[in-house]
């Protein structure tokens, strides 16, 4: 599995996926934002080795819909408020479940889209795309 884009500046993927890509590609004029949707076991301060690095870090585990939807709000204002950097990666452990349920309600909440319709686009852009059961209620309340 890679990096894929979803839309505009916005990227999803794994943690891995990020690691791999910062060691490869990243240069230090890049300006570059990071949504780490992972449990506090997971989580990896990229920042401290990149100069550039903007990361948020939300501590969420795979099956918590409760924590997710108290966490939308700002998931989705750090991908709004980091629109200038060159890329913005949203990316949980494998880059299934949380970074694409997370992407899912961004596209929803701004970019006018239903339930439906997001979780279709972002099928066709990463094929990795899993939401659980947990996550997907949340979702379709939204």
């Amino acid at each position: 599995m890679a990096l894929d884009k979803i839309k505009d500046n916005v990227w999803i993927g794994s943690q891995d996926n990020i690691k791999e890509w910062l060691r490869s590609e990243y240069n230090d004029t890049d300006k570059i934002a990071i949504l780490s949707v992972l449990d506090r076991y997971s989580y990896i301060p990229l920042g401290k080795w990149y100069p550039n690095i903007v990361q948020k870090f939300v501590d969420l585990r795979d099956d918590s819909g409760v924590k997710f939807k108290a966490a939308i709000p700002q998931l989705v204002k750090f991908i709004e408020s980091n629109k200038k950097a060159e890329r913005i990666f949203v990316h949980c452990f494998k880059g299934k479940n949380r970074s694409s349920s997370t992407i899912i309600a961004w596209l929803m909440l701004k970019k006018n889209m239903s339930y439906i319709k997001a979780l279709s686009f972002i099928e066709s852009k990463h094929h990795e795309t899993h939401p659980w059961d947990e996550l997907k209620d949340v979702l379709k309340s939204l």
